[in-house]
């Protein structure tokens, strides 16, 4: 009877250990989806704003050349990086001058 007792024990700590463990990659999943719906809302505000901002084809080609290398990780190999972190800090100024809120969000420092 002893000896059922403590199978019984382990039994009920492995399952305990496996609900735990499966519990805590569906926690993560979850608050990852949460912060992919807060970032997709931000990113259609700021796409919307843009829009009205009424950008010159000279503007949005800079805009999107900036965004994509960005996006990869990578900077533009000829700049300094006091010379990134003015231009970064520029944009970040223009960005709130057209009324976009956190824009130190949208120009991160690399």
């Amino acid at each position: 009877m002893l000896r059922q007792s403590e199978k019984l024990a382990t039994l009920g700590k492995l399952s305990a250990g496996m609900a735990h463990e499966l519990n805590n990659p569906a926690a993560a999943a979850q608050r990852g989806a949460a912060q992919m719906a807060e970032t997709i809302s931000a990113l259609q505000q700021t796409h919307l704003k843009l829009g009205e901002m009424q950008l010159t084809a000279g503007q949005l080609e800079s805009s999107w050349i900036w965004i994509s290398r960005h996006r990869r990780g990578q900077t533009s190999p000829d700049l300094d990086v006091l010379t990134r972190s003015d231009r970064e800090s520029d944009l970040e100024d223009w960005l709130g001058e057209q009324g976009i809120q956190d824009a130190w969000k949208i120009v991160p420092t690399w």
